[in-house]
């Protein structure tokens, strides 16, 4: 929002526009803190001022934005983009080199080096305000720690020595902070956490009074009216602390109240809070206001399925489109997930993917002891190995139901020795999301299982015996042939593990 978080705009503006300031900046805050807020306009400001060399926002929800190992190609990309001589000399490395542009590329130094350091260094000379500033956010996301520390130690050791800037915010984690404290510390490290918690809620304030008073507008029709009461607005200010992921989550469940607006702020202004001093405690309280308000009136098979329905969501490997949740789930998605809209994105396209609003809700979610039943009886915590399981399963039957010989209805004429027309795009077009990803991910999430049931046991046997030719056509026709290995070494592994006598 504009008018909020100035002075840390102006700190990071500052930094990036001084030649003379550290290569290397580290912003360190909480969950919820507003640190990816702050990145995405941070990179508006560059972009504006031509400076911006490329941006990667890490995130677990999909596993590219979650590989820190794609941070250097992506980068390289975008630098190559913003100028042709570099252009030039990163396109001259992969042609010495083609696997350099690949993320599983062996040795992370000279990976950094012949595609971002050698580039930058050879040109810096021929091209006119080449200082380009590359932004990192939420590193901490990216689920391989000691890559993530080896690239912190790359980018401290190479940034100094050539025109180009880094800024990379995290949480507070220790392979971080170690990475960033070892040797000869080069970065500048701000803690937002540290910044006066008035100046925060100030702009915390701003927020929430816009917000509520754009919501009021909507639902008044040009009426006056005075609301929100000041004391349930003063309640609402002081209960985001210095969070800012707990004012936005307020924000949206109350306006996704319709009519019902005014009644939802007023039981958030008297729900019951823990006096503990963690950083959750209030936004654990928020999110188990929505998931008892969701589940309220429903019948515990009723809930269960909306607990299925986010468990899928939490832990697909690559988030996926509504259509596509629908297909796996059997369920009408949209119609149900609908009572949680403030917390899981819910798109109106079809195309749009479903995604938690924030990490903090799946930290949440996952955590036995935060979404206790004792605390959230309605909904209890889902287990990443029953999370796993269910989309095994629903992958299985995804493929048991759609693979077929000759998927796409290619003329057989264009079978034989013609893959480049069978892999065209409209052919791969005609495999829905739901396929694709069942086809590439379900030997991922069938190794996570622990305990086998007959359901699925079943289901694997239907595929095996029935459909994994299809299956392979179907890769192949995904140009994924290379899934197919991994997910049957996977699987051999697995079946070895819980059919071996004991």
């Amino acid at each position: 929002m504009e008018g909020t978080r100035v002075k840390v705009l102006e700190e990071l503006d500052t930094w990036a526009s001084d030649a003379d300031s550290s290569k290397v900046y580290w912003m360190v805050g909480m969950a919820g803190i507003g640190k990816s807020s702050i990145a995405h306009t941070f990179c508006k400001i560059l972009e504006a001022k031509n400076i911006l060399g490329g941006s990667f926002f890490a995130s677990r929800a999909s596993e590219k934005t979650s590989n820190a190992r794609l941070i250097i190609p992506v980068m390289a990309h975008a630098l190559a983009r913003t100028s042709p001589p570099i252009r030039i000399k990163v396109i001259q490395a992969i042609e010495d080199d083609p696997t350099l542009a690949e993320p599983t590329y062996g040795i992370m130094k000279k990976q950094f080096e012949q595609l971002i350091y050698n580039p930058i260094r050879t040109t810096a000379r021929t091209v006119d305000k080449l200082y380009k500033v590359l932004v990192i956010d939420a590193i901490d996301e990216c689920i391989d720690p000691r890559v993530v520390s080896a690239f912190i130690k790359l980018v401290l050791g190479l940034a100094s020595e050539i025109p180009l800037k880094v800024f990379i915010s995290s949480r507070d984690e220790s392979p971080i902070r170690h990475a960033f404290s070892s040797g000869d510390n080069k970065a500048k490290n701000f803690y937002l956490h540290d910044i006066e918690k008035d100046v925060v809620q100030k702009d915390i304030r701003k927020y929430l009074e816009t917000s509520l008073a754009n919501i009021r507008d909507e639902h008044c029709h040009g009426t006056a009216e005075k609301w929100p009461l000041k004391p349930e607005l003063e309640g609402l200010i002081a209960r985001s602390g210095t969070l800012f992921i707990y004012a936005a989550t307020a924000v949206r469940y109350i306006g996704d109240g319709d009519e019902f607006y005014k009644s939802r702020l007023s039981e958030m202004a008297i729900q019951g809070l823990e006096s503990v001093d963690e950083f959750q405690t209030d936004l654990d309280v928020l999110y188990i206001h929505i998931l008892e308000k969701a589940c309220k009136g429903k019948r515990k098979h009723e809930a269960d399925i909306l607990r299925h329905l986010v468990s899928i969501i939490i832990f697909l490997r690559t988030p996926l489109p509504m259509e596509a949740i629908a297909s796996l789930s059997e369920r009408n998605a949209h119609s149900d997930l609908l009572p949680l809209a403030s917390v899981i994105y819910i798109p109106k396209h079809l195309e749009a993917v479903v995604a938690p609003f924030h990490a903090s809700f799946p930290d949440f979610i996952t955590n036995a002891d935060r979404c206790s039943p004792e605390r959230c009886p309605s909904f209890r915590s889902l287990v990443a190995s029953e999370g796993h399981k269910l989309l095994a399963l629903k992958c299985l039957k995804q493929m048991n139901r759609s693979l077929k010989y000759n998927i796409c209805e290619i003329p057989k004429e264009f079978t034989i020795s013609r893959k480049g027309r069978t892999n065209s795009p409209e052919n791969v077009g005609k495999i829905s999301e739901a396929l694709k990803y069942s086809c590439i991910y379900w030997a991922a999430h069938l190794a996570q299982v622990k305990i086998f049931d007959p359901e699925l046991t079943d289901a694997l046997l239907v595929f095996l015996h029935k459909h994994l030719l299809h299956w392979i056509e179907c890769l192949s026709t995904l140009s994924e042939l290379q899934i197919g290995l991994k997910s049957l070494g996977r699987i051999v592994n697995v079946l070895l593990v819980s059919y071996s006598p004991e």
